[in-house]
Order: C-alpha cells, then sequence, then structure tokens
C-alpha cells in the first residue's frame, strides 16, 4: 500500500494546465495543508519562468505562552527545498525587498527610513 501516492500522482500531477499558473505565492496555510498541496507548489515553482514569492519568512508562529507552531517560513522552506530554488521576492515585514518596494514606490530616503516588524529576529 502505497498510501494513496500513486493516485495522487495519477490524478494531480500530469502536465495539463501546468502552463496556466502564473505565480507561486507561498504564505501560512493552516487548514488542508498536505503533501497535495506542497507538491503542486513545489512543481509549479520549478519553472524558473514563473514568479515565485513568500509572504513571509516567519519560523513559528505563537500558539499560546510556550507553544510555538510551525509558520509561513517554514512551508516557504518545504517548497523551496523540493523546487531547488529560493523564492524571487518575499514581501513580508521586515524584508529589504518589501523596504525597497516602499521606499521607491513613495520616493523615501533610505538613510531616513526605519522598518519595524513583530519579531526580534
Amino acid at each position: 500500500d502505497d498510501g494513496g501516492y500513486n493516485k495522487m500522482i495519477t490524478d494531480k500531477f500530469h502536465d495539463e494546465g501546468l502552463d496556466t499558473i502564473g505565480a507561486v505565492i507561498v504564505g501560512m496555510q493552516v487548514e488542508n495543508l498536505g503533501y497535495e498541496r506542497l507538491g503542486k507548489a513545489s512543481v509549479y515553482a520549478r519553472n524558473r519562468d514563473r514568479p515565485f514569492i513568500g509572504t513571509n519568512p516567519d519560523q513559528v508562529t505563537p500558539a499560546g505562552i510556550d507553544v510555538l507552531l510551525p509558520a509561513a517560513g517554514a512551508q516557504l522552506a518545504y517548497v523551496s527545498y523540493a523546487a531547488e530554488r529560493e523564492p524571487d521576492v518575499v514581501v513580508g515585514k521586515p524584508s529589504n525587498d518589501l523596504a525597497n518596494v516602499i521606499i521607491d514606490l513613495y520616493g523615501l530616503n533610505p538613510s531616513r527610513t526605519l522598518m519595524v516588524g513583530d519579531r526580534l529576529n
């Protein structure tokens, strides 16, 4: 018994429709996250002509006083590793990519601009 692996490959991972995917965006997925969804994102992200975007690199998220759960960065790392490429851009805060977009958009002076995030790491 392969646990449904072969059926998933046959049903979900065929070439039809691959070129209809315009970009891969990986963010925090709480419900219905599993091998199939992560696998699809990885397959789509392998195409280096397709933009690959991460919403944020947070490794964990608080779920109580003493509990930390995997966050978007863990999911992003999974897809990146399986796709054998890093995201083209990570737009979470604080990030250089997001800061540069904001600086350009509003004509800010980078030496007088501060971005504050919600984490110490």
